[in-house]
């Protein structure tokens, strides 16, 4: 017989059967909450009985492969106390449950408290839907399939967004990621910056709980609450939304955004103001469509125009034009798809009206 065999065999006679059970897990062997009473280890090269720091410990070279809570607990070497009911897992170590998987170089796995406590330099749990989250300080419930990560984690979701966070739990059950304080996403050109984001894998949406800033390029969008939903391209704000550019400064109760075709949408009190043109327009409803350069203003819109000219002392006077209606809509069109016969019109025109009125 060789060695190894020879160990597990002489380890079994000196363990209670339960701890080597091959058997699947059984009914009975669960408690009134349906939680396992046992760990079993299911497989390994070698079990020694060994003394450590005066204290007996189970040690099981492996890769040593144990189940508890229909989760596999996998490592090099284990150094299981029975007594305290706490295994000290080392070397390319992995809790698998379902299709979540947790790697690691270390943990220290708590029988009695269901919870698996990842320490090191690398801590890396993948989910089902193949986001991967990394942080160096991890807790794992193996009975409810939740994980609270501490001191800073970032994760990478199925489509390349990134999301990190100071603290955060994930729910396997729910596939259901939350991130808490100093949180930063950054979504292809997009980056937003919060205080509290859900992330719900399944339906790849963002939800920010708590007041929003988000930059591209230039220009910069917040407010007090909103959600990205990855699978539309849609951003949402709502509650003191302010956007700004590099010419233009808006206000509104709640804002959407076509990431694909890049249509900003404002709902309630809605204002924009062109610095360069010196326009600022309100409604209830302002709605610009970017493949068209136009812009829909409907509910008690009011444009005002701000216009400088030059006496003939020189000095400077400023004057206003307001106008409303029922809906207002602007658009430009190329001159190159106006009718000739209406350009040469509008020249004329244009030659008319900047003339002196007096003369």
């Amino acid at each position: 017989m060789k060695t190894g065999r020879l160990s597990l065999l002489l380890a079994t006679v000196f363990l209670p059967p339960f701890l080597c059970a091959e058997a699947p897990v059984q009914r009975a062997d669960r408690d009134a909450d349906g939680e396992d009473k046992y760990v079993r280890l299911m497989s390994a090269q070698t079990v020694r009985l060994i003394e450590k720091d005066g204290k007996n410990f189970r040690k099981a070279d492996g890769p040593a492969r144990f189940l508890h809570n229909d989760t596999w607990l996998i490592c090099d070497t284990a150094l299981w106390d029975v007594d305290a009911q706490i295994i000290h897992a080392m070397g390319h170590v992995s809790i698998e449950q379902e299709q979540t998987e947790l790697v690691s170089d270390s943990l220290n796995y708590f029988v009695d408290r269901n919870v698996a406590e990842f320490r090191g330099a690398l801590v890396q749990l993948q989910d089902k839907d193949g986001n991967i989250l990394r942080t160096r300080n991890l807790d794992y419930n193996t009975k409810d399939s939740v994980a609270i990560f501490r001191s800073g984690a970032s994760m990478r979701d199925k489509d390349g967004q990134l999301i990190e966070s100071s603290d955060g739990s994930y729910d396997s059950r729910r596939r259901h990621f939350e991130f808490r304080n100093n949180v930063n996403m950054f979504t292809d050109s997009v980056f937003v910056k919060t205080a509290a984001l859900d992330y719900v894998s399944d339906s790849s949406l963002a939800v920010f709980s708590a007041p929003v800033d988000a930059w591209r390029d230039k220009n910069m969008l917040s407010g007090d609450s909103g959600w990205w939903d990855r699978s539309r391209e849609l951003f949402f704000f709502s509650g003191n939304v302010h956007v700004m550019s590099e010419t233009q400064e808006g206000w509104s109760d709640s804002l959407y955004v076509h990431r694909s075709r890049m249509n900003v949408e404002m709902l309630g009190n809605a204002q924009v103001t062109d610095t360069v043109r010196a326009v600022t327009s309100m409604a209830g409803r302002i709605y610009y469509c970017d493949s068209l350069s136009r812009v829909d203003m409907e509910f008690d819109p009011v444009v005002m125009l701000e216009t400088t000219e030059k006496d003939k002392q020189g000095v400077e006077k400023k004057d206003s034009v307001y106008f409303r209606a029922d809906t207002l809509v602007y658009w430009t069109t190329p001159k190159c798809a106006v009718d000739s016969a209406e350009v040469e019109l509008s020249s004329k025109r244009l030659e008319e009206i900047s003339s002196d009125p007096v003369a």
